[in-house]
């Protein structure tokens, strides 16, 4: 039987501006909510797609840290953007972001809008190594 842990009461996760979980943790797969590129003020950065996928990743590393995991640990993404035409600047931030770490499998879709302003949300899912 799969046991579900909603770490959400962990103060060292980015909590939601909205009614749902930021990490749901289901046997050794840690399921995070969409992230973007807002500060811990709950304000976007500035300085365009590269700098708010910076900072979404960042986000999404500190969430799977207070879960026990990290980067290396992501085996699949969901990324949304508002402008397509921002994909190569999305790409080479991503890039430079994981360095010598394993890139999840990915897909990478464009939306009319996202929440928040944001013109990007990254929704993924890792896996923690079995005991």
């Amino acid at each position: 039987m799969t046991t579900t842990e909603n770490p959400a009461s962990k103060p060292e996760l980015i909590q939601p501006r909205g009614p749902y979980s930021s990490a749901i943790q289901s046997g050794n797969i840690i399921y995070l909510s969409g992230q973007g590129g807002l500060d811990s003020t709950g304000q976007m950065v500035a300085g365009g797609i590269t700098a708010e996928t910076k900072q979404t990743l960042a986000n999404i590393e500190a969430n799977l840290k207070a879960c026990g995991a990290g980067l290396g640990n992501l085996v699949n993404a969901t990324c949304f953007l508002t402008d397509i035409g921002d994909l190569e600047a999305f790409n080479s931030a991503w890039r430079d972001y994981f360095g010598e770490v394993r890139s999840p499998a990915r897909t990478t879709v464009a939306v009319a809008s996202l929440p928040f302003g944001l013109n990007l949300e990254i929704s993924c899912q890792a896996a923690l190594e079995q005991p």
